[in-house]
């Protein structure tokens, strides 16, 4: 005697499957957690050298400015491929200084630009 035919089961996903869909959620909300605090942390540090230059007494703050605004027109007017990072973080710290004006803000600025290729 021969049996019907048995009609084809439906292909579920296996639990292992099932687990690889919420493990890669999790791994992908953990890893947007991980870069969400690690830019707040560099945005408190941003503040925390800003209220610590703020902090400073306005003659030793000012001689400190002038000492890197030297310090950044001597080295990082037209700065070699190799002291660009080093000059965009040279610009970045000076523009924290309450003394960086408009002069100041505008050659960071253009610093900051060409590193990023947005001349």
């Amino acid at each position: 005697m021969s049996h019907p035919a048995e009609a084809p089961r439906p292909v579920r996903p296996s639990h292992a499957e099932d687990r690889n869909d919420v493990g890669s959620l999790a791994g992908r909300v953990s890893l947007a957690l991980i870069v969400l605090a690690v830019g707040a942390v560099a945005i408190w540090q941003s503040g925390e050298d800003r209220r610590a230059l703020r902090a400073m007494p306005p003659e030793e703050r000012s001689a400190a400015f002038r000492k890197e605004w030297a310090s950044l027109l001597e080295g990082c007017t037209d700065p070699p491929p190799a002291l660009r990072e080093h000059c965009v973080a040279e610009a970045r710290f000076v523009e924290l200084f309450p003394e960086c004006g408009a002069d100041c803000r505008e050659r960071t600025r253009r610093l900051t630009a060409a590193r990023l290729g947005t001349r």
